[in-house]
């Protein structure tokens, strides 16, 4: 209890389901007739690897469970681009929450005006309009 657990980078893993295994290694490998990310991402194309050119560690492949699975010459990806990964909107750039006033962590703090918010505020660094103040 309380200790670091220290993996030795000689395994190969893998996780199966319906007609294909998602396979991982953290040493060299040598799969044969597998899909394997293609160098620009796009695409998972069919590939083997031999000893003099074997599957570098810490990459992945799918593996047909069986030969039938594997008859295609590529698993393409749908879309050039991440998803789930969207921009974090920000108001007092995008002009959503003009004079809005924040804390340093990033709090909106309530004030009746921009203009008021010197007197009523705490000595501290605040973000307004999307510019740091000092109040002294």
């Amino acid at each position: 209890i309380g200790k670091n657990a220290h993996i030795e980078p000689t395994a190969t893993v893998s996780v199966s389901g319906n007609n294909f295994k998602f396979c991982g290694t953290t040493v060299k490998t040598c799969p044969t007739d597998v899909y394997a990310l293609n160098s620009d991402g796009s695409a998972f194309t069919k590939q083997s690897f031999s000893a003099g050119s074997p599957l570098l560690p810490f990459r992945a492949w799918i593996d047909g469970a069986s030969i039938s699975s594997l008859t295609m010459p590529a698993l393409s990806i749908s879309s050039g681009l991440p998803t789930g990964i969207r921009p974090t909107p920000n108001p007092s750039r995008d002009g959503g929450e003009a004079g809005a006033v924040f804390d340093f962590n990033g709090r909106r703090i309530s004030v009746t005006s921009v203009s008021s918010a010197p007197s009523v505020l705490p000595k501290g660094v605040y973000i307004v309009n999307g510019k740091k103040i000092l109040i002294k």
